[in-house]
C-alpha cells in the first residue's frame, strides 16, 4: 500500500476531488504494484462538506458561511455533513473490494470492519474508544469522527474525519442540528453529543502513517495524479450547480 500525507491545502474542493483520485487511481491501475493506498491530510481553514445526498438548507447555516467566507462544498461519497478546519484530520483509504470476503461487502459490515482497524492503532491510549452506529467513533457515547463512503466496480473508498482539537463550538454556527441521527445521539445537540480525541498532533500522524500494510510513502501526490485531482475538482467538486443540487 502506498501512504501520501498530503501538504495542507485551502482549497477545500481539491482536497475532496485528491480523495475521489486516490480512488479512481487505484480502480484504473494507475498506482501500480500498489492496489491499495492512503492519503492522511488535513484543512487548513473552516470548510463545511456535504455528504453526496446532503442537502444545503437543512444541513448547513449558509448565510453564517457566506459572512465568514466559509466555503461549502459536496463530496461524492455519502454519510453526514461536517466541519473540516484547525484541530480536525482526514483520512482517506482505498481498498480492493476482494479483500473482503463476499459475506464481508455489505456497505455497513465493510465500513465498520475499516473503522475497526484504524481504531485499534488508538487504543493502547484511547482504551474506551468504540466504533458506534455504521460509521462513527464514540469516546464514552460522544462522537469524536465520523465516516463515509464511496465504491466503484473493484475499489472501495472509505473516509473518515477525526475530532482532535476542534474548537468545538465553532459546529454549531455553521451547521444545523441534523434531521437524520442515529440512536446513540438521542436528542442531543452538537455541544452535547461531540467530543475531541485531544491527542498531541505528531501522535495522532504517527498511528495513522504507521499501518503495517504501508510499503511506500510520499508526501506530495506524483504529478499524474495530482492532475487527475485537478480535473475532478473542475468538473465537479469546485462546481456550485454540483454542491447546491439539493
Amino acid at each position: 500500500m502506498i501512504f501520501f500525507a498530503d501538504p495542507n491545502h485551502d482549497d477545500i474542493a481539491y482536497q475532496i476531488a485528491a480523495d475521489e483520485a486516490l480512488l479512481v487511481a487505484c480502480e484504473q491501475n494507475l498506482l501500480a504494484p500498489h492496489t491499495s493506498a492512503m492519503r492522511l491530510w488535513q484543512q487548513r481553514s473552516w470548510a463545511v462538506v456535504l455528504g453526496a445526498s446532503g442537502r444545503v438548507a437543512d444541513d448547513v447555516h449558509a448565510e453564517e458561511c457566506r459572512r465568514r467566507g466559509v466555503p461549502v462544498a459536496r463530496r461524492s461519497s455519502g454519510g453526514g455533513t461536517v466541519l473540516l478546519g484547525p484541530g480536525t484530520a482526514c483520512l482517506a483509504w482505498v481498498l480492493p473490494l476482494a479483500e473482503f470476503p463476499s459475506d464481508q461487502r455489505d456497505v455497513r459490515v465493510l465500513q465498520v470492519s475499516v473503522l475497526e482497524r484504524v481504531a485499534e492503532r488508538f487504543r493502547q491510549a484511547l482504551p474506551g474508544l468504540e466504533v458506534v452506529a455504521s460509521g462513527d467513533w464514540a469516546i464514552a457515547g460522544r462522537k469524536c469522527a465520523g465516516s463515509a463512503q464511496r465504491r466503484m466496480k473493484t475499489h472501495v473508498l472509505v473516509h473518515l474525519s477525526i475530532l482532535n482539537r476542534l474548537p468545538l463550538a465553532e459546529v454549531r454556527r455553521f451547521l444545523a442540528e441534523p434531521s437524520r441521527r442515529p440512536e446513540y445521539r438521542s436528542e442531543r445537540t452538537h455541544d452535547d453529543f461531540l467530543t475531541n480525541l485531544d491527542i498531541e498532533p505528531t501522535r495522532l500522524y504517527e498511528y495513522l502513517s504507521s499501518f503495517p500494510e504501508i510499503s511506500e510513502r510520499r508526501e506530495e501526490f506524483p504529478k499524474h495524479l495530482s492532475l487527475l485531482a485537478d480535473r475532478l475538482a473542475d468538473e465537479r467538486f469546485r462546481l456550485s450547480e454540483w454542491t447546491y443540487r439539493f
